[in-house]
């Protein structure tokens, strides 16, 4: 395991995980100054319809808010590991990868009313490098 982050607010990556970040790490923001902007972002995705990106955000602050998204008895995706689903099945973290058309990094926070089906929402985050 690869420890990063700022002093103090440290996040675990994981080099055996293939998203290289270690699910029972804690995450961080970088100080109580970046909660307006998180919070907003993720208002904005539960508002949201369709594809649609919420701004910019490093990457601790991407995994921040999909730990908040999905809350605290998120389950690792069967089919795939860089997915976290909420417990009620009705919030989706797709945890940031490079996406080669766009040439850039990005997550996603998804929302659908039922537990099973189609995804409503499609919140994108250009991850910050």
């Amino acid at each position: 395991m690869v420890q990063g982050g700022d002093a103090g607010n440290s996040w675990v990556r994981n080099s055996n995980s293939p998203s290289g970040v270690d699910p029972s790490a804690s995450s961080p923001i970088n100080g109580r100054h970046d909660w307006p902007k998180l919070s907003g972002m993720l208002r904005e995705t539960a508002k949201g319809k369709g594809n649609f990106g919420i701004g910019e955000a490093t990457q601790e602050q991407t995994i921040a808010m999909g730990r908040a998204w999905v809350g605290p008895n998120y389950r690792v995706s069967s089919s795939n590991p860089n997915i976290w689903i909420s417990q009620d099945g009705l919030r989706q973290f797709r945890l940031p990868v490079l996406k080669p058309r766009l040439n850039r990094v990005q997550a996603n926070l998804e929302w659908r009313l039922r537990p099973a089906g189609n995804w409503l929402g499609n919140a994108h985050i250009d991850v910050l490098p």
